[in-house]
């Protein structure tokens, strides 16, 4: 017979210094109680101390058990259950060997085994936080409960998502839809549930590093009604609907961010029969994957708030040991969360990872056997907390960011064009018609749209050439000057036009020449524009409204020739350069919280300019920034993160006699793409490959053509450029490098229609 106590966490380390004289003493952690017990030998009852501490002992009629259950499935089988500790998901039970025997035959949502000796089933972390890093906090802070509330609004609208009925399909097929709208490859792969079939979801987007690792994250598709059977109405808000609106909600922010190693989303079918569809996943790894894993981050019930605090539990196994800890510090970090922990896995689809010896974890609401409604056709959206899921989700993208390498690639965004790319071999072009009206065509990753030489129609008369950006995924944000000066906007949410197809919202001002704009995040425009005093002023969107107002702007300073430029190296940054009066270059940049060197001043950077510049940003705290001098030729300098380049007011020659002003593109880490129009309308280039210049510091690459505007060009991937320039016939031109070659040759062009389209430069 097994006698035991249990003793507060008060004294538990007066406690354990006792335990430590007699060997035959076991301990195991429920957070803030511990239960004591003495193994069987010769002498089997506890010793004096602990007997004070803890209160009389209890005689224990078998061994001690570590039970794991989902909800309240074990104390709804066995509510006469003789149990020690209490902690919901984990409970201390005395059983007898028939029990256990009895407890095999089950095939309820619960798991047991002998109590841990001298572990913990689970504790709360002590909250100790350290310096944020500013580019993760900007990125956390992109969590959008409106897009959760969406979501889940339409996941719940399914009647049930069941693994085995039509509506998990279609509940399937909607979020693969969703997830390759936001630019990810996805597959939808069947399982075995039983005797009938069922689905994964499996989305994949590529990292740019030479040796990608392979960061995994996680939740299950399917809901069930476990009183009413398959054909019963299951909701299934928060279990799942909740960590698969987590993976859609991942998925939109972290599209758009460059990273070093593969991301990989995955949403199981299967999961309430028997976590079928992650133990077939797991099986059909091969070794490279395998290999190459750094986590599994498995969501399941991450939305309801059944205890007084945000808490969140991560729960995984000494394999995963490494990865609770960098949940938990970025809880902490980034987070309003309370972090619980346990090394105690159960019943969700991190467990077949886990049994593989791969690094995952769960993350689920705190003290989730206190929801009354999982499994039942009460689990709807009234009783979803969205600070809850909001905060789990800014945890999880901390870390996911991190070990995706985003920090490290610092997400530079390029300057707004006529040309722009915001995915994966995606491309979208607008032109002027000689109506002066909008034009759109774009790349659909096999063909263009509407048509090779087609365009469609969008309205407006413009004075400006378009300017475009994309701050997310199947995202544009589309501004043009109107005939009356002011600034125009139109965009593009993933599925429609906005306002409409040929209307704009009007934006106010009285605006000198073009617009710039730039996106330094999901859901953030800064736009610049020059007054008829010739200073710059500026608006934003900071996500949710126009600042300073919807036609109101930002007055900063100067007196401006030509058009501004713009460039975004990582989250809340900018640096904005203009050419003075004086034909020099000045500067002005955004450190996050405030105008350098002011509001209304710039650095002046020399030079005498005959063009307007043009920048890039290829890495944090890292710009590049190129004009025509007065002989014709290029000239260049750079920010290296502490000093200009080759001085303050100092540039590099690079030669060339070039028309109008030059084009940048950065494809990738110290790499750069330059453009220029020769005397003779030719198009030539050179590029910077990491160490020297190509073909030479002055050389060019001749690239042929007759071209009468400035060349546009975007990078949608490394090492991938799409060139495009008008003709003199006014038909728009494209010309591309696929990694090897330029297509459909080095002075050849495709031909895309227009004739009568004007691509104002």
């Amino acid at each position: 017979m097994i006698e035991f106590t249990v003793i507060q966490a008060a004294s538990d380390q007066l406690a354990r210094t006792h335990a430590a004289r007699h060997p035959d003493i076991k301990w195991c952690r429920f957070n803030n109680e511990i239960v004591y017990w003495a193994t069987p030998g010769v002498d089997s009852s506890l010793p004096r101390e602990l007997r004070l501490l803890g209160g009389p002992p209890q005689a224990a009629q078998g061994d001690l058990y570590l039970i794991v259950q989902v909800g309240n499935a074990f104390l709804s089988h066995f509510p006469y259950a003789r149990v020690a500790i209490n902690k919901g998901r984990y409970l201390a039970v005395d059983l007898t060997a028939e029990e256990v025997e009895h407890m095999r035959q089950e095939s309820a949502c619960f798991g047991f085994c002998l109590l841990p000796e001298n572990g913990i089933a689970f504790e709360t972390k002590d909250r100790t936080q350290r310096q944020q890093i500013p580019e993760i906090a900007a990125l956390v802070a992109l969590v959008s409960q409106a897009r959760l509330r969406d979501t889940l609004t339409k996941l719940t609208d399914f009647r049930t998502r069941h693994s085995l009925t039509a509506e998990f399909s279609a509940a399937a097929d909607w979020m693969k839809v969703e997830l390759e709208a936001i630019g990810f490859a996805v597959s939808k792969r069947k399982i075995s549930v039983g005797t009938g079939d069922s689905f994964n979801v499996i989305a994949d987007k590529a990292g740019m590093g030479a040796n990608r690792r392979l960061v995994i994250v996680t939740a299950h598709l399917d809901s069930v009604n476990t009183v009413g059977g398959s054909t019963a109405t299951a909701p299934g808000a928060d279990d799942n609907g909740s960590g698969t609106a987590g993976i859609l909600e991942l998925g939109n922010i972290l599209a758009a961010q460059p990273a070093e190693h593969d991301l990989r989303l995955i949403l199981f079918g299967g999961e309430e029969q028997g976590l079928h569809g992650s133990q077939q996943y797991v099986a059909s790894m091969d070794q490279g994957d395998r290999n190459r894993l750094d986590s599994v981050i498995n969501m399941d019930m991450i939305a309801t708030l059944n205890t007084s605090a945000l808490t969140v539990l991560l729960e995984g196994a000494a394999v995963s040991q490494a990865l609770i800890d960098d949940l938990s510090d970025a809880a902490h970090d980034y987070t309003l969360l309370t972090v619980q922990t346990s090394l105690n896995p159960f019943a969700s689809d991190h467990v077949p990872f886990i049994n593989a010896s791969l690094p995952a974890l769960l993350t689920i609401e705190g003290a989730d056997s206190a929801n009354p409604n999982v499994h039942t056709v009460n689990d709807t959206i009234d009783h979803i907390h969205y600070g809850l899921v909001s905060e789990i989700l800014k945890m999880n993208l901390a870390v996911i960011a991190q070990r995706l390498e985003i920090s490290a690639t610092a997400a530079p965004r390029q300057s707004s064009s006529p040309v722009v790319a915001w995915g994966a071999n995606r491309l979208d072009v607008f032109v002027l018609g000689s109506d002066r009206a909008l034009y759109h065509k774009w790349w659909n990753g096999s063909a263009w749209g509407p048509s090779v030489t087609g365009y469609e129609a969008m309205g407006s008369v413009c004075t400006s050439s378009p300017q475009v950006v994309a701050w997310g995924p199947n995202r544009l944000d589309v501004f043009v000057i109107g005939t009356d000066s002011a600034l125009y906007h139109k965009w593009w949410n993933g599925s429609a036009w906005g306002p409409s197809v040929t209307g704009y919202e009007a934006m106010g001002g009285v605006c000198l020449g073009d617009p710039r704009v730039v996106s330094w995040g999901p859901n953030r425009l800064d736009v610049f524009v020059i007054g008829t005093d010739r200073a710059l002023y500026h608006k934003w969107w900071n996500g949710s409204a126009w600042g300073p107002s919807v036609t109101g702007y930002e007055r900063m300073g100067g007196v401006c020739i030509g058009q501004p430029e713009v460039v975004a190296w990582g989250p809340n940054r900018l640096d904005v350069f203009v050419i003075g009066t004086d034909r020099a270059l000045y500067h002005k940049w955004w450190d996050g919280s405030a105008w350098g060197p002011s509001l209304t001043g710039y650095e002046r950077l020399g030079g005498v300019c005959m063009s307007a510049p043009r920048a890039v940003a290829w890495e944090a705290n890292r710009l590049d920034v190129f004009v025509v001098g007065t002989d014709g030729a290029l000239y260049h300098k750079w920010w290296d993160g502490s000093a200009w380049g080759p001085s303050l007011n100092g540039f590099e020659r690079m030669g060339g006699i070039c028309v109008g002003q030059p084009e940048v593109v950065a494809w990738g880490p110290n790499r750069l793409d330059v453009f220029v129009i020769g005397t003779d309308s030719a198009l030539y280039h050179k590029w910077w490959n990491g160490s020297a210049w190509g073909p030479s510091l002055t050389g060019y690459e001749a690239m042929g053509g007759i071209c009468t505007s400035m060349p546009r060009v975007t990078a949608w991937g490394p090492n991938r450029l799409d060139v495009f320039v008008t003709g003199t016939d006014s038909a728009l031109y494209h010309k591309w490098w696929n990694g090897s070659a330029w297509g459909p040759s080095v002075t050849g062009y495709e031909a895309m229609g227009g004739g009568n389209a004007v691509l104002i430069m």
